[in-house]
């Protein structure tokens, strides 16, 4: 659920100076396999490379995943770029049978 997702997620987030991601790759029955991170101590970007996100994915396994960063601003709000950037890494990743859960 995505309550569980932000209780894992949380502690590897708080106190971060910069942004940072995590990602959850998740087998057919939504189980978590493993958990990537990453990012930079830069304030408001933090870069997702899709080919690395889809081949680790596919080396794992993983039939879905949860991409997830953090606002050290303190705004949840996603940006546009938070938005293109998720839709950008999602449609890909279907097309390979990985679901992006959000």
């Amino acid at each position: 659920t995505a309550r569980i997702a932000a209780d894992l997620l949380a502690p590897r987030f708080e106190g971060a100076a910069g942004e940072r991601y995590a990602c959850l790759h998740l087998d057919h029955r939504r189980r978590l396999l493993a958990v990537d991170e990453g990012g930079v101590d830069h304030p408001a970007a933090v870069f997702l490379s899709l080919r690395d996100v889809v081949h680790t994915a596919l080396a794992r396994g993983a039939r879905g995943l949860v991409l997830a960063h953090n606002h050290p601003s303190g705004d949840p709000r996603p940006s546009a770029e938070d938005i293109r950037a998720t839709r950008r890494l999602a449609e890909p990743s279907r097309e390979l049978g990985i679901t992006s859960h959000d």
